[in-house]
């Protein structure tokens, strides 16, 4: 082929290219017009309900699954808002770097939880409603939050950050992150429940790096272990003592495993 050749057939792509884009954007402007004029059913059609949990689709957990230390997979989202979809600006809501993210769907406030219904990251402003599924039931989300688990804090001591996590198997749990990162190691772990997790999360929320690692202190690591121990009822007096007894024990690791970071 010669160079002419191929210049006209670049031209040809370029112009069938920008004709195509031109379809394209008539038709978003259509739609805008449409969804103007008819918003209040548009809104009753396609929103969800204030404050309740849906399942992700497939397309939703793909999307929002960017946690690789997180254990359990972001599996659902409860609607925080349905204000945040402004009728005008649906047609700003898309992707031009990839077709498969073009969409004109409106858009809504949520918090992204796990499968387990924990939280997994805070109020998220670019959920697409067509990523979500049907409602979960309210028995399923109530059950979550209460299913046994064990809460355990690592420490990374490359970098002294500590991570609040949850499994079922922690031991296993650590080898798995170890294979990763072999600088990370599990201080001490808890029998609980998985809102338990949720809670410390929230009790170090001004203290969250990224995801489940934390900067804490010996004075947070504390907390922790009193907050567990609160839970105990059911001990006696001499073992609430032998288990304050070994709290200020750790206080004195803690400075170790801190001088060595």
């Amino acid at each position: 082929m010669v160079n002419q050749d191929i210049k006209s057939t670049i031209v040809a792509y370029q112009t069938r290219i920008d004709c195509l884009i031109q379809q394209a954007e008539k038709l978003f402007d259509e739609w805008w017009t449409f969804a103007a004029a008819n918003r209040k059913d548009v809104k009753t059609a396609l929103y969800p309900k204030q404050n309740c949990i849906y399942e992700l689709t497939r397309e939703g957990k793909e999307r929002f699954n960017f946690d690789d230390d997180a254990e359990k997979p972001t599996t659902y989202v409860r609607v925080t808002s349905t204000r945040w979809g402004n009728i005008e600006g649906f047609r700003f809501f898309r992707s031009v770097g990839d077709k498969r993210n073009v969409d004109i769907y409106p858009r809504i406030k949520g918090v992204l939880l796990d499968s387990d219904f924990q939280e997994v990251y805070g109020c998220h402003d670019d959920i697409s409603i067509r990523w979500l599924g049907d409602e979960a039931s309210k028995d399923d989300a109530k059950n979550g939050s209460a299913k046994p688990t064990y809460v355990y804090v690592m420490i990374d001591k490359n970098t002294g950050l500590y991570k609040i996590g949850r499994s079922v198997t922690p031991n296993k749990r650590e080898r798995t992150l170890q294979s990763e990162k072999p600088t990370i190691e599990m201080l001490f772990c808890y029998p609980a429940i998985n809102n338990d997790e949720k809670v410390l999360h929230d009790m170090f929320k001004d203290k969250r790096y990224r995801g489940e690692w934390f900067s804490l202190n010996h004075i947070d690591l504390n907390k922790i272990k009193r907050y567990f121990a609160l839970k105990v009822e059911y001990l006696s007096l001499d073992e609430k003592n032998e288990l304050n007894r070994q709290l200020y024990e750790f206080e004195d690791t803690y400075v170790v495993l801190e001088q060595n970071v």
